[in-house]
């Protein structure tokens, strides 16, 4: 599958996912998913090699993450062997990004919750209520506004 120039970009992660544990996969994936990119392309490992599994211990150690196996067992649109790399069996994964976070809402890995929104940083969505200060601050105001002193 080739990318083409315009098709609203490619998040690539190549290694980041092995060195998380498997909590640490999960919010990484919820973030590369909530992104505005049309692809997202993660490195991964092949199962022909005896002993590997999926997560880590802790946050830094390593581990061979498989991508098409369990627990994550994610949908690809291709699977690309990389080349130089003697002795291994690694691929890159190219995923659409929304089909990508619908899969994981549906098997329930990620929410669907909106992350509040940051100055400078437009990929993130507002959220749909109001922050509790502001709600605060808005029943002091009526109340000022109703006669009642301010203390």
């Amino acid at each position: 599958m080739q990318v083409k120039q315009g098709a609203n970009g490619l998040l690539f992660s190549r290694d980041s996912m092995m060195h998380n544990t498997l909590e640490g996969c999960w919010q990484m994936l919820d973030t590369f998913t909530r992104s505005p990119v049309k692809y997202v392309l993660l490195g991964s490992y092949g199962a022909d090699k005896p002993g590997r599994r999926n997560g880590a211990v802790q946050i830094g150690r390593w581990f061979s993450i498989q991508l098409d196996k369990p627990p994550f067992g994610m949908q690809y649109i291709e699977k690309i062997p990389e080349a130089n790399i003697v002795g291994e069996n690694k691929y890159m994964f190219l995923y659409d990004r929304k089909a990508l976070r619908k899969e994981l809402i549906h098997r329930g890995h990620i929410k669907l919750e909106p992350w509040p929104r940051r100055p400078g940083n437009p990929t993130r969505q507002q959220p749909d209520s109001k922050p509790a200060n502001q709600a605060n601050h808005q029943t002091g105001n009526a109340t000022r506004q109703s006669g009642n002193p301010a203390a």
